[in-house]
């Protein structure tokens, strides 16, 4: 619009020379609360938030270095520390995070927080459950292999909650002190009288949190109607979801409807407006995508924060590790390897220091760690499959056991190369030129010690996820740098997968441990270094002697 200017007045941004002819920017200023329009003086008045700097992008409107000025100070305004450091809540937040909290309290609770995936969104609700206690109980709805993880978030994170995490499709009994829970999508609707969905609703929840919200993106589904059902016996409905919905707005139009169902009141409408929706002879075709400038800043006036990695680059370091708690669906067949490797552990001198009693310890310990790696393989490859849908990158991929690289190569078949011991030194690099430059193939995947050196995949990717558990922080170390470099202008985040209650939670805490004395090493410090194996025997010995005491 070359004839329409932004300034800066009486701490409001005013829009100079908006025409009444001008309908659809009018229509977009009308979305923005608190805005007015005088017809006589062709000008327009706004508060100073993220939906109106959206609006000038959108329309080119020129500005002047004062309202470029105002609104740094409003974001710098956003994302200041909170007057009161959260009662009962431990994690320090980066400033964009605390805007995202500062924007759900603004919404009342009612948002869809769309950040790029490892920028926080669980985090950012759970700092916000933390300010307000009075919202009690709420419910967690995910995909069932990140039940165990918000366990772990909830209590690592916040002191004096309940948390219930729903199994099985008949419901339980519910306790009354129950503060959070969390229960996956599938358990949600189980098609007979009594459902979750029923006895949920029996619990007056107060806040909804949709965890990976696009699964509920068909209308059609038995999940996506019992979460509609859910949704509106709940004043407040928080969705998370770290895929663009705007490229494709038709996956968009139900989760919209979880938050705010007076947003867009006609399907048909939202659909020939946004989907480009025809008819082809046969059917309905809604898979199109039209207008999405303006579907995209009608929600980000309304229901949605969306923040990039490229945004927030500078607020955060250049590699981050995150730790994701998950289950195993071979649960019995682990407890009772677990059950005869604590009797051997307890019948073993623990001064023994010969080759063979080491060596059948690590024969022991292997077969616990491989049965871990068996049972999270589905829920590894669900991980990813939606990582893939919410961010659209390429992922690099470590394990530590063929059956784990065999399973994910199966699956993703033409979008995945392998490489691990078995595979010819003369293709290793045939292999890494394919998942650098073919679009393509999204998942490079393999042993841990045959990909974590001599590779170099950072101009492709800026990923790691750690399906499997190494024996020292220098494996692990060395393979997040296949992706991270000098000059690396990207963010990496590595992001590890640990079994809950098994093997590998002691084997990470060691890991994390003994990084820690590496670096107190090169600092100059005095430090002892035990070994992994001993360590982790240990642990397992005293656990042991703890649990026969009680």
């Amino acid at each position: 619009m070359e004839t329409v200017k932004a300034i800066y007045k009486d701490k409001r941004i005013a829009l100079v020379n908006v025409r009444t002819a001008d309908t659809h920017l009018l229509n977009d200023i009308a979305r923005i609360p608190g805005a007015t329009y005088d017809k006589k003086t062709k000008r327009a008045s706004m508060p100073i938030r993220r939906a109106t700097g959206i609006l000038i992008k959108r329309w080119k409107i020129k500005t002047s270095d004062t309202v470029r000025a105002a609104f740094k100070r409003e974001t710098q305004r956003q994302e200041r520390p909170f007057k009161k450091q959260i009662k009962n809540f431990s994690p320090t937040l980066y400033p964009f995070q605390r805007a995202g909290v500062r924007a759900i309290e603004k919404n009342n609770g009612n948002i869809l927080i769309a950040d790029d995936m490892g920028l926080g969104k669980t985090i950012q609700t759970l700092a916000y459950l933390a300010r307000h206690p009075e919202i009690r109980p709420a419910v967690v709805v995910c995909p069932a292999s990140l039940k165990t993880n918000w366990q772990r978030e909830i209590k690592t994170s916040m002191t004096g909650e309940s948390v219930y995490i729903a199994t099985g499709r008949t419901p339980q009994q519910i306790l009354h002190d129950v503060s959070i829970l969390v229960i996956n999508y599938d358990i949600l609707h189980n098609g007979r009288k009594e459902s979750w969905r029923d006895t949920i609703a029996q619990m007056c929840p107060q806040l909804l949190v949709v965890d990976e919200i696009h699964y509920a993106k068909n209308q059609q589904t038995k999940r996506a109607r019992a979460l509609i059902q859910l949704a509106q016996s709940c004043p407040r409905v928080v969705g998370l979801t770290g895929t663009a919905i705007q490229s494709r707005p038709a996956e968009a139009f139900t989760p919209i409807q979880l938050i705010d169902p007076t947003l867009f009141r006609v399907k048909t409408h939202y659909m020939i407006r946004y989907c480009a929706a025809h008819h082809n002879g046969f059917r309905w075709d809604t898979t199109g995508a039209a207008n999405t400038d303006e579907l995209h800043f009608i929600l980000c006036a309304s229901i949605m924060i969306r923040r990039r990695k490229e945004d927030v680059l500078k607020q955060l370091p250049a590699k981050r590790r995150a730790a994701i708690t998950i289950d195993i669906d071979n649960r019995a067949e682990y407890a009772t390897a677990e059950k005869e490797f604590i009797t051997w552990l307890m019948k073993t001198d623990p001064h023994a220091a010969d080759r063979a009693a080491k060596a059948e310890a690590v024969t022991k310990v292997s077969y616990l760690k491989n049965l871990c790696a068996t049972g999270k393989l589905k829920a590894t490859i669900e991980w990813i499959e939606n990582f893939l849908i919410s961010t659209g990158n390429k992922l690099v991929v470590f394990n530590t056991f063929h059956t784990m690289t065999d399973g994910m190569r199966d699956h993703f078949a033409d979008r995945c190369v392998a490489l691990d011991g078995r595979t010819p030194a003369n293709k290793r690099q045939a292999i890494v030129d394919a998942f650098n430059n073919d679009e393509k193939i999204r998942v490079f995947v393999g042993g841990l010690k045959s990909i974590g050196t001599g590779l170099n995949l950072q101009s492709s990717c800026s990923d790691t996820l750690h399906a499997g558990i190494g024996w020292t922080p220098g494996e692990h170390d060395q393979a997040e740098d296949r992706v991270h470099r000098i000059g690396q202008t990207k963010h990496v985040c590595a992001y590890y997968l640990i079994c809950a209650n098994t093997i590998e939670e002691p084997i990470a805490r060691i890991i994390d441990n003994k990084r820690r004395v590496v670096r107190s090493i090169l600092d100059g410090r005095n430090v002892s270094n035990d070994d992994l194996l001993a360590k982790l025997m240990e642990e397992y010995r005293k656990g042991k002697s703890d649990a026969n005491k009680h």
